[in-house]
């Protein structure tokens, strides 16, 4: 019996992913926490985030995975952008200079969650 749980602790731990695991880009749409990665990734879909948005606390750039950039804003990583068609105009985002020449997507200001 104790090596059954013994097997059965060991198949279903190594089942799951690693804390830091990151399945989906910073800025993708998303509608749950387990789709953007394990903690610390999650999905903001609070209303000014049109259909979510995959981000990752952060307090530096280097908290950021490499296509990122920390938003000392709302100390979130938010996805690198040059132009507006980088990140998801079509929902909504734009890109922002945040500092000196970084920009990133965020929700444009006229975004309202649909209230």
């Amino acid at each position: 019996m104790k090596w059954a749980l013994a097997i059965f602790v060991l198949v279903t731990g190594a089942c799951s992913d690693p804390a830091g695991t990151q399945y989906l880009p910073i800025g993708s749409r998303c509608g749950t926490s387990a789709q953007c990665g394990t903690s610390p990734y999650v999905c903001n879909a609070s209303s000014i985030y049109p259909n979510g948005y995959c981000e990752k606390a952060c307090k530096t750039d280097g908290d950021c995975p490499a296509d990122a950039l920390c938003n000392p804003t709302v100390q979130a990583c938010r996805r690198k952008c040059k132009v507006a068609t980088d990140c998801r105009a079509d929902e909504g985002y734009g890109c922002f200079v945040v500092t000196g020449q970084n920009a990133v997507c965020e929700p444009s200001p006229s975004v309202d969650g649909g209230s």
